[in-house]
């Protein structure tokens, strides 16, 4: 099982195609190309698609995830991979949800000043079934203890701060 040491994005695109609310997120990984780069490790280079629906945008991220595994598994992989330009699930299916979480989570920082929905949701929370209420939070505030009352001062078209003489 291939381990995933590190990803490096190295382009991105996104496109909006219309300002309207999406009815449908579809996100899509793909491995296009893999190289050894050393007896132990592989390098997939994938592209990660997050398509909004209907046409309202598109984000397309690509990048190289190096991955680690024993040698033999390593030769195993490369064999498999130069017969037939498949890579076999029972061997990257761990590095595909690694990419698929890793990249994910970027696209969130990289989505926002769009103003578009991350493409996944966090798992819902459902209060235990014996106890369907739960209590208001308890909070307690102390008051902020001053030294003295704070004015602004005259003199500053800045709005220095200065502690109130006693008269």
């Amino acid at each position: 099982m291939l381990r995933l040491s590190e990803i490096v994005l190295s382009s991105g695109e996104i496109k909006i195609m219309k300002n309207a609310p999406s009815s449908n997120v579809h996100v899509d990984v793909k491995i296009s190309r893999m190289t050894q780069r050393d007896p132990t490790t592989v390098i997939l280079e994938f592209s990660y698609l997050i398509e909004y629906q209907p046409m309202v945008a598109r984000m397309r991220l690509t990048g190289a995830a190096y991955c680690s595994d024993s040698q033999d598994n390593i030769k195993k992989l490369v064999t498999e991979y130069s017969k037939s330009r498949k890579l076999p699930v029972s061997m990257v299916g761990n590095a595909l949800n690694m990419i698929n979480a890793n990249v994910g989570i970027n696209s969130l920082l990289i989505l926002r000043p769009f103003k578009l929905v991350p493409p996944f949701m966090p798992p819902p929370i459902v209060p235990e079934a014996k106890d369907s209420t739960m209590p208001p939070p308890v909070i307690t505030a102390k008051p902020i203890a001053r030294s003295a009352p704070v004015t602004k001062s005259k003199s500053s078209k800045i709005g220095k701060i200065r502690p109130k003489k006693k008269r």
